[in-house]
């Protein structure tokens, strides 16, 4: 019996973007075992405010990234994307972070309801759960960049 797309789709994201993941989830729970809550942070308000905005930039951003790169089927990196496979990786990693920044986005604005100096465990898994996509969205974001740069260099060599 064959597996879903969407399902076998997901394994490969998971298997792909695993060194991500795992640094993520050892912050979150990093996070978790510091006991990070509101009153632990300085200027709270101010660092909620800062990572909604950020993350607000990024996501939109990421979502114009990811709906233009379709449409430019002449642009010289994406067929040189298609001609090494990568064109759907790249998508997936694209979709990847902006999840993990749309995902901060809405945390970022639910501890805004926080009072500063909340210690409850649910502000500390919230706070954890912000500081993980918070991370994986940076870490996708970098190993995106990175891998765009090994192909430009690659095109750049076949020149």
């Amino acid at each position: 019996m064959r597996k879903p797309v969407a399902i076998k789709m997901i394994k490969e994201a998971f298997h792909r973007d695993r060194i991500a993941l795992v640094v993520s989830f050892l912050i979150g729970a990093g996070a978790i075992l510091f006991q990070l809550c509101p009153r632990k942070i300085n200027n709270y308000t101010d660092v909620m405010s800062a990572s909604l905005s950020f993350s607000s930039i990024a996501t939109a951003f990421l979502f114009a990234v990811f709906s233009i790169i379709p449409g430019k089927t002449s642009s010289e990196l994406l067929i040189k994307l298609r001609e090494m496979n990568t064109d759907l990786k790249l998508m997936s990693r694209l979709l990847v972070a902006t999840a993990a920044f749309f995902s901060s986005s809405v945390l970022s604005f639910a501890e805004l309801f926080f009072n500063v100096k909340d210690t409850s465990w649910l502000s500390i898994i919230i706070t954890s759960v912000w500081l993980l996509t918070i991370a994986l969205g940076i870490i996708e974001t970098i190993i995106l960049i990175f891998f765009l740069f090994l192909v430009l260099g690659n095109m750049f060599q076949e020149r």
